[in-house]
């Protein structure tokens, strides 16, 4: 489960998630209080490498390779009742994290309703999940290679270790 500490909190802590769960916490994302412009999708783990944020994302994807191992786990999904809980933010900063430990990483986006997981990327909304569910276009066509810094090294496009299937628009 990820949550960010004032769910945790409100809970009862991280031992009485635990218990309300019955399963392990893996990591609990503190609050970015630097960050001033909410609206705006970052990448924490790239534009504060040093912070304790992009720490909480880094030791969140280290456990979860752990786990995988143990579990032969590939797929994670990330979901919450509300809209605004943050599951755009940290799919995003968790996929930085994965890459940052060397994993092929495929960030596949289908939220519908109010799409955000491409503009913490800089790649478009216009074609995605909904144009190949429609038969409208191949996986291969609309998936976009994300050019990002990965340990001092910059990322060329079509041999990037990220990738991203946009939700497409639904207009």
């Amino acid at each position: 489960a990820i949550v960010r500490d004032r769910s945790v909190e409100a809970l009862g802590g991280r031992d009485g998630l635990e218990q309300l769960l019955d399963r392990p916490v893996l990591g609990a994302i503190p609050n970015d209080t630097g960050w001033k412009q909410r609206a705006r999708a970052r990448l924490v783990v790239v534009e504060d490498p040093k912070g304790p944020v992009a720490e909480a994302y880094r030791a969140l994807a280290t456990k979860m390779l752990l786990l995988s191992k143990r579990r032969d786990i590939k797929t994670v999904m990330v979901v919450s009742p509300s809209p605004g809980e943050g599951k755009s933010t940290i799919t995003a900063n968790l996929a930085v994290g994965l890459i940052e430990a060397d994993r092929q990483v495929l960030v596949v986006s289908a939220d519908l309703g109010r799409p955000r997981v491409h503009s913490f990327f800089g790649v478009t909304n216009d074609v995605g999940l909904l144009n190949v569910l429609a038969d409208e276009a191949s996986v291969g066509e609309v998936v976009q290679p994300i050019t990002l810094a990965r340990r001092g090294e910059e990322q060329d496009g079509p041999h990037s270790s990220l990738q991203v299937l946009p939700s497409g628009d639904a207009v």
